[in-house]
């Protein structure tokens, strides 16, 4: 027995006849009285009563029927369901990456997805956050991995997942006054020296607010994309900078640097955004939820 068979059943079930039948779905009729025959055969059961003018379905015939329907049902919802799957596991993605992505853990992530999805292409694309988001109303990018703000115009655009829950402390090279305290006030640092991360990141905005909220506009004397640039200026005592923790602990240990909390909360957080016409595509969606799954997987 096979699908195509119970197929043709169905089709002389609802001719009741085996030339119209036959003409339905071109086969000769010799050939699909013959279809019949066997798959009786296989069940040791007659499905019809054959005059010489038309057929009638049997008691078993009729019951037969209804299995029929539902193999055929069951069989096309698989078909269609891993049409499915064939779709999400294939398709293009453009993805903006931040300069940090590395010491954000995020590239194992990237690797990961593609290993596991070698259908989907992904087309990587770096730069800093600001300009990340323009490629995105642009259409130039699908989707990135960004720090987030308040921002209602991001809200607007962008589907945002967050991943990375952080918070912001204080680096300064080893010989530094503030390099023996554990913990401090960033008002403390209003004096300072600041090395921070471009104007065109929202690292550099999320810093720039937490000085504020402290009390004073902090004095920026270098910026760079680069946190191994950053962190070896910070150690050669050129400034002191803030920093995520986690972006801390990624840091060369060959730089003298001393890591120092602070006594404010001040929430850095990494979020995929993606743009809302493009949630609904298949490998879109497939990424979305493989990156929370990997998330969540890896204890962020």
């Amino acid at each position: 027995m096979d699908i195509e068979q119970l197929k043709n059943f169905l089709i002389v079930a609802q001719y009741q006849h085996f030339s119209k039948a036959a003409e339905e779905i071109c086969l000769s009729q010799s050939s699909l009285s013959k279809q019949i025959g066997k798959l009786e055969k296989e069940f040791n059961v007659k499905f019809f009563d054959r005059t010489t003018r038309n057929v009638r379905l049997t008691p078993a015939g009729k019951e037969f029927c209804t299995y029929a329907r539902n193999i055929i049902s069951e069989v096309d919802r698989a078909q269609r369901q891993m049409r499915e799957y064939m779709d999400m596991e294939r398709g293009s993605i453009v993805l903006g990456l931040l300069p940090i992505i590395s010491h954000l853990g995020l590239t194992s992530l990237i690797v990961a997805f593609q290993k596991a999805y070698p259908g989907i292409k992904l087309k990587l694309r770096e730069a800093e956050s600001k300009t990340l988001v323009q490629w995105g109303k642009n259409l130039e990018i699908d989707a990135a991995f960004i720090p987030l703000i308040n921002d209602t115009e991001l809200d607007r655009l962008f589907d945002l997942y967050p991943l990375i829950e952080d918070n912001l402390i204080l680096i300064t090279c080893k010989f530094h006054p503030l390099a023996n305290k554990r913990i401090i006030s960033l008002s403390d640092t209003s004096q300072e020296k600041f090395i921070f991360m471009p104007h065109n990141s929202f690292a550099h905005t999320i810093c720039m607010d937490a000085c504020i909220s402290a009390g004073f506009e902090p004095k920026i004397v270098h910026e760079s994309c680069n946190w191994d640039t950053i962190s070896g200026l910070v150690s050669a005592g050129m400034g002191v900078s803030l920093v995520t923790s986690r972006v801390a602990s990624s840091l060369p240990e060959c730089h003298d640097i001393a890591h120092i909390r602070l006594k404010e909360k001040f929430n850095a957080t990494i979020a995929l955004i993606i743009r809302k016409d493009l949630n609904a595509v298949r490998c879109m969606r497939t990424f979305t939820n493989f990156t929370l799954d990997w998330i969540k997987e890896s204890g962020y």
